[in-house]
């Protein structure tokens, strides 16, 4: 998501960057204290399927974001 963040274009710059925050806030909740300047890099080879289980699971995501918010939105007020 970082190469993707650094992206010529304006458009798959901006996903790479929101990408990049919505996976590091995951790692930081499983594993508080990573340091992603220290991880071992990716294996070179085809990041396509990398690609798509990162949108799988953004996908998953922003669907439970998106049920929450509809569980917390009030309901309709009766008119007076």
């Amino acid at each position: 998501m970082a190469q993707l963040a650094e992206d010529r274009d304006p458009r798959v710059q901006s996903l790479g960057r929101v990408a990049a925050q919505y996976f590091l806030g995951r790692i930081d909740a499983a594993s508080p204290g990573f340091d992603p300047e220290n991880a071992a890099p990716l294996e070179p080879g085809d990041h396509s399927a990398l690609l798509r289980r990162c949108g799988d699971a953004m996908q998953a995501g922003g669907r439970d974001f998106r049920t929450i918010g509809q569980a917390l939105a009030p309901g309709s007020r009766p008119n007076i």
